[in-house]
């Protein structure tokens, strides 16, 4: 069986299938070619059907979030892409503080939603473009702060199996990382916030919204930290390494590091992965025949030969 089989086999999924869709409009690099297929999946059970479905056609498949960690390669990819729809983007607060939250809810909505209700904890989170569940995969840290404290309840789709519910205190959460499997798909959370002041936590996130805005490049097409920050570089960050070689506006075609944070590839107006990709060669090799340290990516590649 084959993409063709699977795509006749999906059609009245509760969501939507689409061949050929171009990845560089679900990344906010903006840079990929065409998935052999999109799949958006609005409910449970269309996330199991599609499981099923792709399972027994042979396709293979990636789910994706908002696709802010994403590096999709200009040939696309062979497989399936699978984006979570409407059910998993709902999200309601509790009267005891709680929020319920499904992995396809933003997390500028939690924000607002948080403080509309005089609740703090996620005001750390302002301004980040991604989604709930690209936020627990990674444990998203800033400073002190991680997503994965606030967390009383993950619950996952296990492929070939079902849901499966994790107490937050049963995840290893780490600095950018958590130990949710990576084959799982991640659905829903409960997050546990506390009363806030709202003049204290509005000055919070203004405070949080100007320092992004001075490292972060939020006026153009980028990606996430593209480097984790090396455990060996005597407390040096990936982006003090990467500048002190120089590197900072480094370009190749159409992509290059940001200038003031040079851990951010921007796209200056039609780059192609195979710009980023090079890019990111050349500063793997900089800083490793430097200093000898090599630089791990934080960043996923897509379509990439592996």
């Amino acid at each position: 069986m084959s993409v063709e089989d699977a795509l006749g086999l999906l059609q009245g999924l509760r969501g939507s299938v689409v061949a050929g869709e171009r990845l560089a409009r679900h990344t906010t690099l903006q840079v990929g070619g065409p998935a052999a297929l999109f799949i958006t999946c609005d409910t449970y059970g269309a996330l199991r059907q599609t499981d099923a479905v792709l399972k027994a056609c042979g396709v293979p498949w990636v789910i994706m979030g908002g696709g802010g960690s994403v590096i999709a390669a200009d040939e696309g990819y062979p497989g399936a892409v699978i984006t979570l729809g409407r059910e998993f983007g709902r999200l309601t607060l509790g009267a005891d503080g709680t929020v319920h939250v499904g992995a396809a809810t933003y997390l500028t909505r939690v924000v607002q939603e948080a403080f509309t209700r005089g609740l703090a904890g996620v005001e750390f989170l302002v301004g980040i473009p991604g989604t709930v569940g690209g936020a627990l995969s990674t444990n998203a840290t800033v400073g002190d702060a991680q997503l994965g404290r606030l967390v009383d309840e993950v619950v996952t789709y296990r492929p070939g199996h079902g849901l499966v519910r994790y107490a937050g205190s049963e995840i290893d959460w780490f600095r950018r990382v958590s130990s949710i499997p990576s084959r799982e798909i991640i659905l829903e959370a409960t997050l546990r916030l506390s009363p806030g002041d709202d003049a204290a936590v509005k000055r919070e996130m203004a405070t949080i919204l100007a320092r992004r805005g001075a490292y972060q490049p939020l006026r153009m097409p980028a990606c996430d930290a593209i480097f984790m920050d090396p455990p060996d570089a005597g407390g040096a960050s990936a982006a003090e390494l990467v500048a002190a070689c120089g590197l900072a506006g480094f370009s190749v075609g159409r992509a290059r590091t940001f200038e003031r944070n040079p851990n951010f590839i921007v796209n200056a107006g039609g780059a192609r992965a195979a710009d980023v990709t090079n890019v990111i060669i050349t500063t793997l090799s900089k800083v490793r025949q430097r200093y000898g340290i090599e630089l791990r990516p934080e960043v996923k590649f897509l379509g990439f030969p592996s």
